[in-house]
């Protein structure tokens, strides 16, 4: 007999479903800092986001002028980049208002320094183009008023212009996930890593898409790579342990990665109590489901309670 988690992987219908209900990924900062100096780079150490003038999130800055800021929630920011000092060395104000928002930071070279052949950058590619980075920036507003039809025409565009856009991918994949065009998502998906195949973000949102089209020894596999890369990657933690879960596991590493995620995914709980049902740890699983019960994201109440009914039967 199918458990519900296996019922809600297979039948679940609504835009974000379990999969996706509450992801991260939609407030994910990645960008570059862009200099003609290397020496100007590599005084560089961190990105700060402030709000009225208070930290709201930080990150360290890679050797390569990258960065990536996580659980940013959406608004106006202004995001500062400072020196081994603390000193601010340029300030630029952006809008989060997407799934996953790029920034590119362009630090003016100083006069008395000479300039390299070429800036440094992440990928060593050069940044999105104005006209795809102005229909990237249409899909995000599209999509806070509602319309999926329009933010992926955008971001068809804006890949269309820039066949490079790593981002534009990646988000095209999560669209067409909402629309329930999984096979067209993955091929997002891995066009995204086929630019850059140490992406860890479209490879752990593949993984979260082939656990909904069932594939779990894929999304396993693809959310292990994931990890490798990213051992912090919430996402790939939800994954992984979904798919473990799924596939009948019944070890205690399924448990590990899923309560990784229960912060950002609530539903997280459900694949927790799925295991420990299986270890036979019933009372355990009664307390996952009931936490999930009172938490503030609670979908499928109705069926959710029958399968905690259940439980509480065998004690």
């Amino acid at each position: 007999m199918w458990s519900l988690l296996r019922f809600f992987l297979i039948v679940w219908s609504a835009p974000l479903g379990i999969i996706l209900a509450q992801a991260p990924l939609a407030i994910t900062i990645q960008g570059e800092v862009v200099t003609d100096n290397q020496p100007t780079v590599a005084s560089l150490v961190s990105i700060e986001l402030t709000k009225q003038g208070r930290p709201v999130a930080s990150a360290m800055l890679r050797a390569d002028g990258s960065f990536e800021i996580r659980d940013a929630p959406p608004g106006d920011y202004e995001l500062q980049v400072l020196d081994s000092f603390k000193n601010v060395v340029r300030r630029e104000f952006i809008v989060v208002s997407d799934q996953h928002t790029w920034v590119t930071v362009r630090i003016p070279s100083k006069p008395d320094l000479p300039k390299p052949a070429g800036a440094v950058s992440i990928r060593q590619l050069a940044p999105p183009p104005p006209k795809a980075r102005k229909e990237f920036a249409l899909a995000a507003k599209a999509l806070e008023r509602g319309n999926l039809e329009e933010s992926i025409r955008r971001l068809e565009n804006a890949v269309r212009i820039w066949p490079e856009f790593l981002e534009a991918y990646n988000n095209l994949g999560v669209r067409f996930m909402q629309r329930g065009e999984y096979e067209r998502a993955a091929a997002a998906f891995r066009q995204a890593l086929t630019l850059d195949p140490h992406s860890v973000l479209p490879r752990a949102n593949l993984a979260l898409l082939l656990v909904r089209m069932r594939r779990f020894a894929e999304a396993e596999q693809e959310a292990a790579a994931a990890l490798q890369r990213d051992p912090s990657s919430v996402q790939a933690h939800y994954a992984f342990g979904l798919a473990r879960a799924a596939q009948g596991d019944c070890a205690q590493e399924a448990i590990r990665h899923l309560q990784i995620a229960v912060a950002s995914y609530p539903h997280a709980r459900l694949g927790v109590a799925q295991v420990l049902a299986c270890q036979g740890r019933i009372l355990d699983a009664i307390e996952q489901l009931r936490s999930y019960l009172a938490s503030d994201t609670v979908e499928h109440r109705f069926q959710v309670q029958a399968w905690l009914k259940q439980l509480e039967l065998k004690q």
